[in-house]
């Protein structure tokens, strides 16, 4: 089965070890919902870095969706999202069709600017039968 997907992407600069919200949106600047996000850091350190989304809705965490990386360290378990380390790490959700997210949420464990760089997008089936219909070249 064929899958089409129309990429998106933001580049985002990050000091400090607050959350940012980011909004993932479309080239109007309307907020888009997605099932596919991918972030990787350019970071230099031996720290790392955390995303949420926000459609995953949990209870008793920071923010209501995510409890910052600087009070992960020690953590088991219970964390959600996904982690990963600041030297090119990359976090990446491929969700199912009953979640969607039109906004992550990224912190750092430590103080330093570091560039995350964002694709997302909708990632839709194609239709085996319409693909017949497409022309085939000479």
């Amino acid at each position: 089965m064929r899958q089409y997907f129309r990429p998106y992407s933001i580049v985002a600069n990050i000091a400090s070890t607050d959350t940012s919200a980011i909004t993932l949106a479309d080239s109007a600047g309307t907020p888009l919902k997605c099932n596919y996000i991918s972030v990787e850091s350019s970071g230099q350190g031996d720290g790392f870095f955390s995303v949420s989304l926000s459609s995953i809705q949990v209870s008793a965490v920071d923010d209501g969706y995510v409890v910052p990386a600087v009070t992960l360290e020690g953590f088991t378990s219970g964390s959600v999202g996904a982690v990963a380390p600041d030297l090119k790490g990359v976090v990446e959700f491929v969700l199912s069709d009953a979640d969607r997210a039109d906004t992550l949420y990224i912190s750092q464990d430590t103080v330093g600017p570091t560039r995350y760089l964002i694709n997302y997008g909708e990632v839709q089936h194609g239709n085996d039968l319409r693909d017949n219909l497409r022309p085939k070249g000479d």
